[in-house]
């Protein structure tokens, strides 16, 4: 597999990384809205759950 190209396991350990650091997290659009409803379902459970 391509390192260039993510997979979902990747993306989803991206996302819990970043929702839990200090500051002021963000997703990306295309993750979020591009991506498939997969990927949009568990950033939004991510965020429910940070916050």
């Amino acid at each position: 597999m391509s390192r260039l190209i993510p997979n979902f396991f990747s993306i989803q350990m991206g996302y819990a990384y970043i929702l839990t650091q200090p500051g002021i997290p963000s997703v990306f659009y295309d993750h979020f809205y591009d991506s498939g409803d997969s990927i949009h379902d568990q950033i939004v459970k991510l965020v429910q759950q940070c916050s």
